[in-house]
């Protein structure tokens, strides 16, 4: 392993030193095919009091983290990646100053000229020898106008605790911020041969800054901070960062702000076409880190340490003494003393005792697309498997096999049309209940399915400044009956106590009653003709979790191949998601595509299969 000597630096003459230093660095760390990334996940801690009093703790708990993980994961991470909002989380923005890049500031060498907080976090990068990627607020003084603007920014600081790299959020979704004139395509070199571009939170599904630094500046590896708001049946955290990443073949850091009772979870490293590395969509409200080598070549199998996921729950060692040698504001210590701060951070609130007979349990609670706006059709359970005979009081399974080579569409004039072929198994039996079954909300395996397709707007500034944003989708989603209704909720319910699950599917068969105990999908493709060439589209996939701890999961291996082909007569675009091995526990499996510019073409290719040839319909298949 290569070590590197740090040198005391005069003042008079840090800007060579730093240039000569970073250099030595740069050939230190690029002689390596991995580098070692950490995302964080946590929710920010909350003073009732001042926003600044929650940004000083909040910074200080950074460290502790930082420190943490430097110092305890089997792998050194060279960067570490905080999640959109992990300062403030709900409070009232606390805006600080944040020096231009240009300048190769580090506040940690200057005194009072910063905040603490940009102080703090400087130091922090220094002394640990590490990129530290931060979101906060940033105020800045506008000189044409003298006005101060308030921008939702991430900043990295590298290894000396210089600020190499400043991005304003393009794609607001809350108010109080101010949007820069132009999105900002902002990108860094580390000191380990890597580029890393930037983009935050809802980003994601925009155009740009992405656009450019993935088609101008070749951009690989991206840093994403983002406090995401989990949705069904597409867009939970981790469907959309592991789509995105495989749709662009790029390496994927996705720090997620975690609070699951507000629609926020979801973080992960994923590695392109090759799937993910390590993900989490917790179901608590935990501080945890996810640590993992990545490949610096993006065509390079991920044959790298597996990642592993840290708990960071636990108490910042040193709190007081600490908070004492960073915090120098007057006023903060005026108001309340550095041993008062400790208590009010670290008590724990009991609920009243009207409330003493609730019981609160950790869940993630997920928002719902508009599911009634799809035009869908359910998927039957339809001939039951050769082979089956019930005799008298005998208890038995039985197997349904439906076939599915449908195409739908939505849509008068310019019509979006999917075509459907799957071949899918239910398994069902008799004298089951659903104290048989376990409670957990993501387990849609026992319930119903409709292949859905969607073509119109949708509103992701979340009531802020609504733009409306072109989307169309393909796929299959979950729903717990029969009904529109149902589809993308989940299966549990908290409210009880204990807590139960929806009633699973069921069919008479024999005069028998058989509850659905799983659903095979052995086959699926589905196909899309997106309108017009400007678009970014995805595949997006969600399984259940693989502990009760965790909403969802993803396929360590892609099980789909995802594809393009150009139409011939029209500007469009022809998607195929192909699965190349069963699936036994969906959640949800569809094409996601952001069309930015609707093709002229008045009719598409699959617009027209549906007008001159005949269309199989499977038995017993019913629309509602």
């Amino acid at each position: 392993m290569c070590k590197c000597v740090y040198v005391i630096m005069a003042k008079c003459n840090i800007v060579i030193l730093i240039v000569c230093f970073s250099a030595l660095l740069c050939q230190c760390y690029a002689n390596t095919e991995t580098y070692t990334a950490a995302v964080v996940g946590l929710k920010a801690e909350k003073f009732l009091t001042k926003p600044e009093y929650t940004l000083y703790f909040n910074v200080q708990h950074y460290a502790s983290i930082a420190n943490y993980l430097m110092n305890n994961t089997t792998k050194v991470p060279d960067i570490i990646v905080f999640p959109e909002k992990g300062l403030l989380g709900e409070n009232e923005p606390y805006p600080i100053e944040v020096p231009s890049t240009e300048d190769f500031v580090i506040p940690c060498i200057y005194g009072n000229r910063y905040s603490m907080p940009l102080r703090f976090l400087s130091c922090t990068a220094r002394q640990m020898k590490v990129y530290l990627v931060v979101n906060l607020v940033e105020s800045h003084l506008n000189a044409s106008t003298n006005q101060t603007m308030r921008f939702n920014t991430d900043v990295v600081f590298n290894r000396q605790g210089a600020i190499v790299a400043r991005y304003r959020k393009s794609n607001l979704n809350e108010p109080g911020y101010d949007v820069p004139g132009l999105p900002e395509a902002t990108s860094f070199e580390s000191d380990f041969g890597v580029t890393f571009g930037l983009f935050t939170g809802n980003d994601i599904l925009f155009k740009e800054p992405i656009n450019t630094l993935l088609e101008k500046n070749r951009i690989k590896h991206f840093l994403h901070p983002t406090r995401w708001d989990s949705e069904l049946p597409y867009l939970t955290g981790i469907q959309i960062q592991s789509g995105w990443a495989y749709a662009t073949n790029c390496i994927l850091l996705s720090a997620g702000y975690n609070d699951p009772m507000d629609s926020n979870s979801g973080s992960g490293i994923y590695h392109g076409h090759f799937g993910p590395i390590l993900y989490s969509q917790p179901e608590s409200s935990k501080a945890y880190a996810l640590v993992s080598e990545v490949p610096k070549d993006t065509n390079q199998p991920k044959n790298v340490m597996k990642g592993l996921l840290y708990n960071t729950n636990s108490k910042p060692k040193s709190f007081v003494t600490q908070l004492e040698r960073v915090i120098t504001q007057p006023s903060l210590l005026m108001e309340m003393s550095v041993d008062e701060m400790e208590e009010k951070m670290w008590s724990r609130h009991l609920p009243s005792k009207s409330m003493k007979s609730i019981v609160f349990r950790s869940m993630l609670k997920l928002k719902r697309d508009n599911i009634n706006s799809y035009e869908t059709k359910l998927i039957e359970s339809n001939s039951i498997k050769p082979g089956f005979s019930l005799k008298r009081n005998e208890t038995v399974n039985i197997t349904t096999e439906t076939n599915i080579n449908e195409t739908i569409c939505t849509g008068k004039k310019n019509k979006f049309c999917c075509k459907f072929e799957i071949n899918v198994n239910n398994y069902y039996a008799v004298n089951l209940t659903t104290s048989d079954y376990i409670v957990s909300g993501d387990n849609f395996t026992n319930y119903y399915y409709r292949i859905a397709v969607f073509d119109g707007n949708k509103n992701f500034s979340d009531g802020l400044n609504p733009v409306p944003s072109r989307v169309q989708t393909c796929g299959i989603i979950p729903c717990l009956n029969k009904s529109v209704n149902s589809c993308g909720i989940r299966t549990d319910n908290y409210d009880t106590e204990p807590p139960t699950i929806s009633p699973p599917a069921a069919i008479v068969h024999l005069g028998k009653i058989f509850t659905k105990t799983s659903t095979k999908f052995n086959f699926i493709k589905i196909t899309a003709e997106i309108r017009g060439k400007d678009s970014d589209i995805y595949p997006v996939l969600l399984q259940k979790g693989s502990t009760t701890d965790e909403f969802g999961s993803l396929s360590d291996q892609p099980v789909f191949d995802f594809y393009k082909e150009d139409c011939n007569d029209t500007d469009n675009q022809m998607i195929n998601l192909k699965t190349n091995t069963p699936i036994s526990d969906l959640g949800s499996i569809g094409i996601y595509a952001r069309v930015y510019k609707i093709s002229s073409s008045t009719i598409n290719s699959l617009t027209k299969i549906l007008l001159f040839l005949p269309l199989f319909i499977i038995y017993n298949y019913s629309i509602v």
